[in-house]
């Protein structure tokens, strides 16, 4: 669909034997190989509140969120209708994980079944 979605990729210098960039690109493809433009602000919280506002219809982590970074803001999300899981479809409640936060559940439905 025409929805405007951040992913996040961690920075190679982050070196962790669960993380693969290469992996997580390839993971992801199907979400931005048609994408016109890419951007990342670097924080999770202000993200998520951007979704939860309607600036921007979700955010992709493909790394693990540690819970101060967006417990908070999906409080806010959730609030506001929006749906966050990891990326298996888990609920995600105060664990290191990869997350996904969208406006709505049907563009996380949409998101979930690119990422498969």
């Amino acid at each position: 669909s025409d929805s405007l979605l951040f992913v996040y990729f961690l920075p190679k210098r982050h070196n962790s034997n669960v993380y693969t960039l290469e992996k997580d690109f390839k993971k992801c493809y199907k979400l931005i190989k048609n994408i016109k433009s890419f951007k990342c602000f670097g924080a999770a919280a202000p993200d998520i509140c951007y979704i939860a506002c309607g600036r921007i219809d979700g955010c992709v982590f493909t790394y693990n969120l540690r819970p101060i970074d967006w417990i908070a803001a999906a409080f806010i999300l959730r609030k506001a209708g929006g749906a966050y899981t990891d990326i298996n479809n888990k609920e995600v409640k105060k664990e290191f994980k990869k997350i996904i936060f969208t406006a709505n559940r049907k563009l996380h439905k949409e998101v979930l079944e690119a990422l498969k």
